[in-house]
C-alpha cells in the first residue's frame, strides 16, 4: 500500500448517511458504503451472473425458496470481531425498521436462520431464482451489532470497525465529502491505494470540468449523454460503462393529485416527442426508448411503448377539464436536473392544454419532496438493467409507500413482477418484461424517455478499478501510477 497515494472520486450525488438501512441507495451512498463494508455476492458482468464475494457459497433448494449460505471463514470486522452468521441474521434484522426505499429489496425474505458460526439459511416467501442479487447491495453489507449499538444515533456518520470492506471512514461531512483510509489487514489482500476520498461536483458539465482540471481522478456522468459523449473523446481517458432503459418522467398518482386521473398521464406520455427532447436537451446524443428495455437488450419484452401523438393528448386534457380536473402541474426539478430538458417538457405540455410550473429545488430537499409526495411531476431514474431488472421494480412498484412514489397498486403488475422473480434465464425475464409493459401502457404511471447511461471515466494513472452491479465501482485493487 501507499499511504500517500489519494484517490478522488467524483460520485453521481453525495450522500448523507453511511448507514446501509438509511442510505438512499442505487447511485446516492451505496458507493461509499461498499468500501467500508463490503457484499456477500458480487455480480460478473463477463459471465452475467452473480458469484460469493465475503460469502464462500449460495446455494438453493430445488425450486429457490430457500438458500444456504456459507461464509469465508477469518474475515473479521474493523473492530477485531470475526464476522459469524449472527452478523448476517443482525444486519438483516435492521431492514424491518429502515428508512431507505432500498427495504422493499427483502419483502420475499421471510426468515434468516444461523445453522453454525459460518452457515445461514434464507427462507423465502416466495420462488425466487435471482435471490443472489439483494446480496450484492445494501441488504448484503453486513454490519457489526456492537459498533452500531455503542455508536446510536451517530452511526451513519461514524460507522468505523463496524465493516468488513477495504477501507475505514476517517471523515465524513453529509451530502459534501467522505474520505476512506485503507486498512492494512483487509481480508481479500493488500489494498494498494492509500486514501479515497468521495465528493460529488454538481451538474455534468462542471464535473467534466474539474475531471479535466485533475480535481478528481475518477469522474461520474450521469444522463447527461452529451457530456457523456465528449468525455469518450478525450484522450489519455478510459471509461466504464452502466446501461440501463426506462429513464423519464414520473407522475404522481396520489388521490388529490394532478395524475390521479389516469387520462392526464396518458396526455403526457402523449403530448411528449422523445425526437426533440433529445435534440434540444442532449444536442442528438441520447439513445431514446419508451419502455423499460431497449431492444439491445437480453430482456427486451418486444412490446413497444406508447408513440407522440399530440392531437390525442390534447383530446385528452379537454376531456378531463370539462369534467372537472385540474391540470395545473407541479414540475418539480432538482438543481442536477438538466434544465433545457425540464423547460422543453414544460412546453410540449403547456402547448396541449396543461399549465406547468417549474419547481427547481436543491437536491437534498428534491429527494425530501420525492420520498413525500409533494409533486404532480419529476424528472426520474427509474430504470431496468439487464444485472437487476428488480432493482427498479421492487423499488418503484412495491405497494410499500416509502419507495413507490407514483402510488402504484395493480394486481396485473404485480403479476408480471412476480413472474421476474420466477424467471431463471433471460428470456422468461423477456416474457415478464412483455407483460409489464403492455399494462403499463395502459396504466402510464411514469413516462420512459431514454437509456440512462453511467459512464465512469479515469484517466490511464489510474488502474485496477471494476465495475459492479448498479453501475458502481469496486476500490479494493485500485492503485495509481505517475
Amino acid at each position: 500500500m501507499d499511504p500517500a497515494s489519494t484517490l478522488t472520486v467524483d460520485t453521481r450525488v453525495p450522500t448523507a448517511s453511511l448507514d446501509p438501512t438509511t442510505t438512499v441507495g442505487t447511485f446516492q451512498g451505496v458507493e461509499e458504503a461498499s468500501v467500508v463494508y463490503d457484499t456477500l455476492t458480487r455480480y460478473d458482468f463477463s459471465t452475467g451472473l452473480y458469484e460469493p464475494f465475503v460469502a464462500e457459497s449460495l446455494t438453493p433448494n430445488g425450486d429457490f425458496t430457500e438458500w444456504s449460505m456459507k461464509l469465508r471463514p477469518g474475515i473479521k470486522f474493523g473492530n477485531g470481531d470475526p464476522l459469524t452468521s449472527k452478523d448476517v441474521e443482525y444486519s438483516i434484522g435492521r431492514w424491518a425498521t429502515a428508512t431507505s426505499p432500498t427495504k422493499a429489496y427483502l419483502a420475499p425474505v421471510e426468515l434468516v436462520k444461523v445453522v453454525d458460526d459460518l452457515t445461514v439459511d434464507f427462507v423465502l416467501n416466495r420462488p425466487w431464482a435471482g435471490f443472489p442479487w439483494i446480496l450484492s447491495s445494501l441488504p448484503g453489507m453486513v454490519v457489526n451489532q456492537k459498533v452500531v449499538e455503542a455508536s446510536g444515533d451517530g452511526f451513519a456518520r461514524n460507522p468505523v470497525g463496524a465493516g468488513v470492506g477495504p477501507y475505514e471512514p476517517v471523515k465524513f461531512a453529509p451530502n459534501e465529502e467522505v474520505v476512506m483510509r485503507a486498512k492494512t489487514d483487509y481480508w481479500g489482500g493488500p489494498v494498494c491505494n492509500g486514501t479515497l476520498r468521495f465528493i460529488s461536483v454538481p451538474g455534468a458539465k462542471a464535473k467534466l470540468e474539474a475531471f479535466q482540471k485533475g480535481e478528481t481522478d475518477v469522474v461520474t456522468v450521469f444522463d447527461d449523454p452529451t457530456v457523456s459523449a465528449d468525455l469518450s473523446e478525450l484522450k489519455g481517458v478510459n471509461t466504464l460503462n452502466y446501461e440501463r432503459a426506462g429513464t423519464g418522467l414520473g407522475m404522481n398518482a396520489r388521490p388529490g393529485r394532478v395524475f390521479s386521473d389516469v387520462r392526464l398521464r396518458q396526455a403526457v406520455v402523449a403530448a411528449l416527442d422523445p425526437t426533440q427532447i433529445n435534440q434540444r436537451a442532449f444536442g442528438g446524443d441520447a439513445t431514446m426508448a419508451s419502455t423499460f428495455t431497449a431492444p439491445e437488450m437480453k430482456i427486451w419484452g418486444g412490446v413497444e411503448g406508447l408513440g407522440y401523438d399530440p392531437q390525442k393528448a390534447k383530446q385528452l386534457v379537454d376531456e378531463a377539464v370539462r369534467d372537472g380536473a385540474n391540470v395545473h402541474v407541479n414540475f418539480l426539478v432538482s438543481d442536477r436536473t438538466n434544465q433545457e430538458m425540464a423547460l422543453v417538457v414544460e412546453a410540449m405540455l403547456d402547448r396541449v392544454g396543461f399549465q406547468v410550473d417549474v419547481e427547481t429545488a436543491a437536491f437534498a430537499a428534491f429527494t425530501e419532496r420525492q420520498l413525500a409526495g409533494e409533486f404532480d411531476l419529476l424528472p426520474m431514474n427509474y430504470a431496468v438493467g439487464e444485472d437487476a431488472p428488480l432493482l427498479a421494480l421492487t423499488t418503484f412498484l412495491s405497494t410499500n409507500k416509502v419507495s413507490n412514489y407514483w402510488n402504484v397498486d395493480d394486481a396485473q403488475i404485480d403479476e408480471a413482477v412476480n413472474e421476474v422473480y420466477l424467471a431463471q434465464n433471460p428470456d422468461e425475464t423477456a416474457a415478464a418484461m412483455g407483460k409489464l409493459q403492455q399494462r403499463w401502457n395502459e396504466l402510464s404511471p411514469t413516462v420512459p424517455l431514454w437509456v440512462q447511461n453511467v459512464k465512469r471515466g479515469f484517466t490511464n494513472k489510474v488502474h485496477g478499478l471494476a465495475l459492479g452491479p448498479e453501475g458502481r465501482l469496486s476500490f479494493e485493487k485500485a492503485y495509481t501510477t505517475n
